[in-house]
């Protein structure tokens, strides 16, 4: 069983890829090149600075070797910082990170990833698409503001797998 538990986390990544390639390209075969990505939480759990086998950095290394342009910003790592990523640039909040994206991807359970400022969110990116791995995102404050939620267990039209 355990064994079943680490090969399935090691597919995961690659899942959540291809969950991102279909939402902006509508197709999980899709290209990503040159598609510019903010992704919120890089650590490995809210509440940490500690980035060890962060399955947020196996995503954007995912992200990056499939062509796509990546900004991110966590809460605990400052953009002065090393990037933890080759490739990856860290913003100084979200709303820095989200500017001419094509998609915001969530990946880490920061609390203040469900209160964020929507509107302005709205304001910087490219396209309203969110994917949300985590499951924190309101789709009633999204859907206001013209975003297409893709949750993790759930279709954009409702959350009947959470």
């Amino acid at each position: 069983m355990l064994d079943a538990a680490v090969r399935s986390n090691g597919l995961r990544p690659a899942k959540v890829v291809a969950d991102i390639t279909e939402a902006v390209t509508g197709s999980p075969c899709g290209s990503l090149h040159g598609v510019r990505i903010a992704l919120l939480g890089l650590t490995f759990k809210s509440g940490t600075s500690d980035l060890r086998d962060s399955p947020a950095l196996a995503v954007a290394s995912e992200l990056k070797k499939a062509g796509a342009v990546l900004c991110g910003y966590d809460p605990a790592l400052s953009p002065g910082a090393e990037s933890p990523l080759c490739g990856l640039d860290l913003a100084e909040d979200p709303y820095r990170a989200a500017q001419g994206a094509d998609a915001l991807v969530v990946l880490t359970e920061w609390p203040q990833f469900a209160t964020l400022d929507w509107s302005r969110l709205g304001d910087a990116v490219r396209c309203r698409t969110i994917v949300d791995t985590r499951n924190v995102v309101d789709e009633k404050s999204v859907a206001v503001q013209g975003f297409t939620l893709h949750g993790n267990g759930f279709e954009a039209s409702g959350r009947e797998g959470r």
